[in-house]
């Protein structure tokens, strides 16, 4: 563990906060402009999802049927490939549609933490502590640039690297399933190394090979790994079942371009129904319009405190009083970077859905005078 002790002046801090406070207002534009955006990619990825179940045919497999040229199909068989995926480090091969030798190699990891103190005059003192792990990598992680190196260096290199392949060709009945959908076929199945031929690999280490449950382990005991010592882990999409919905051109699919402006084409794996396939494309669009819903609201809170910081940095000239106004932009960032994003949100809703919008505006209208008109008759009977 080593720490690193840095101050910089309330002149410097204030400068920063300046260019910051820009960056903010930049970014409360950015807010909204995103705001706008998710609203409408929401809804007409909404729309496009119902307008493409409206014109969605059920088709066999096979036979390919050339009057269905140009037309929305779902069909639902097993996803397969005659071709032989062979890892020329692992020195085996087999039938899959995609196969991913994933490496890892034990490494040092360096962690930071910085705490931060005032003081009075504005300045502040920056004390970070820098510490150190053992991690499985993919990656490899340079030492060179950490700030305690001695004892923690890591290799250079990796005798070798992931890497992955996929078949050339995958059909379904006599349609050949294009790339964009076997990309989502992410299903995949562990395969077991146990009787993986090992002589290969000792042509690129000269660590001590051995299995280990269905891996292969490179180092003297996995049980207890030393930095430098390389985990292999293969897994294989193989044929499957899948459901699929796209549109029908010649022996292959494309994605559907619905009326709405959003390309459609779809595939999850298992027997699904047509219905089943569209739900769960909306669910997860659902799932995004809140999550960038949710980001954008974040984004809004950051611009407003970016905004404030400069008042907080004056302050901090006495350091209780800096603590206190630091506080209250807090809070105020909270508050304002809330309002403006539900103003910000409401006009999307007007503009991106104005028949909607409307009809809520009516209903709140008219029920707030339901009530009102409700309690003058209350207050009238008591009289």
């Amino acid at each position: 563990m080593s720490q690193t002790v840095t101050t910089t002046s309330w002149s410097s801090r204030l400068v920063n906060s300046l260019i910051g406070m820009l960056f903010g207002f930049a970014l409360v534009a950015g807010s909204f402009w995103f705001i706008f955006w998710n609203e409408k990619n929401g809804l007409h990825q909404a729309q496009s999802l119902h307008q493409t179940q409206q014109v969605v045919i059920s088709i066999p497999i096979k036979p390919i049927d050339k009057n269905n040229e140009l037309k929305v199909i779902y069909l639902s068989g097993l996803a397969t490939t005659e071709d032989i995926l062979s890892d020329d480090i692992l020195n085996f091969k087999m039938n899959a549609i995609r196969l991913n030798r994933d490496v890892k190699m034990f490494q040092w990891k360096q962690n930071k933490e910085t705490t931060t103190e005032k003081n009075t005059g504005g300045s502040e003192t920056q004390t970070t502590t820098y510490t150190y792990e053992t991690v499985w990598s993919n990656d490899l992680i340079s030492s060179k640039n950490f700030q305690d190196p001695e004892g923690h260096q890591n290799p250079a290199t990796k005798p070798f690297n992931s890497k992955q392949k996929d078949a050339s060709k995958v059909t379904i009945g006599d349609f050949i399933i294009p790339y964009d959908l076997v990309s989502k076929m992410t299903l995949a199945t562990p395969i077991d190394l146990a009787g993986i031929d090992t002589s290969n690999i000792q042509k690129y280490t000269d660590l001590k090979i051995s299995h280990n449950d269905t891996d292969i382990y490179l180092g003297e005991n996995s049980k207890s790994p030393q930095v430098g010592d390389v985990r292999i882990h293969v897994t294989a999409v193989l044929p499957q079942t899948v459901s699929i919905i796209a549109q029908q051109i010649g022996n292959t699919m494309q994605p559907y371009m619905a009326p709405a402006g959003l390309p459609i084409a779809l595939l999850y794996p298992g027997q699904l129904s047509s219905a089943q396939i569209i739900r769960n494309a909306e669910i997860e669009n659902q799932k995004l319009i809140w999550l960038y819903r949710g980001l954008s609201l974040l984004a809004m809170i950051i611009a407003i405190a970016l905004i404030l910081a400069p008042v907080s940095v004056l302050a901090d000239v006495i350091p209780f009083f800096g603590n206190i106004v630091e506080f209250g932009s807090f809070l105020i960032a909270v508050v304002v970077g809330t309002v403006l994003w539900t103003i910000g949100f409401a006009i999307a809703w007007f503009v991106v859905r104005p028949l909607l919008a409307v009809g809520m505006v009516v209903a709140v209208i008219v029920i707030g005078y339901g009530l009102l008109h409700r309690k003058k008759q209350n207050l009238n009977n008591a009289g």
